[in-house]
């Protein structure tokens, strides 16, 4: 703090400088704990997404007839056609 201060200058300017660089510890702090909360959820996303790609249910058969569900009606052929 006396280092950056000029020789001979008030006690204002020594207490302005004495805030500036709190404030300025105050932005480094806030940044840092911001990217560690950014890493730290990117991590439980990747977590989580892998969990749930490796721990479902294989139903083929319900998803046949899900999709099936969802399908156009087929009109049935005609009976000459048929013949």
């Amino acid at each position: 703090l006396e280092e950056l201060c000029v020789p001979g200058s008030s006690a204002g300017n020594r207490r302005e400088v004495g805030l500036l660089l709190l404030f300025g510890t105050y932005i480094m702090l806030d940044s840092l704990v911001l990217i560690g909360l950014a890493v730290v959820g990117y991590i439980g996303y990747r977590k989580l997404k892998e969990q749930r790609r490796s721990h479902g249910e294989y139903r083929p058969q319900f998803e046949e007839y899900q999709h099936a569900k969802n399908l156009p009606y087929l009109q049935p052929p005609s009976i000459e056609g048929l013949i």
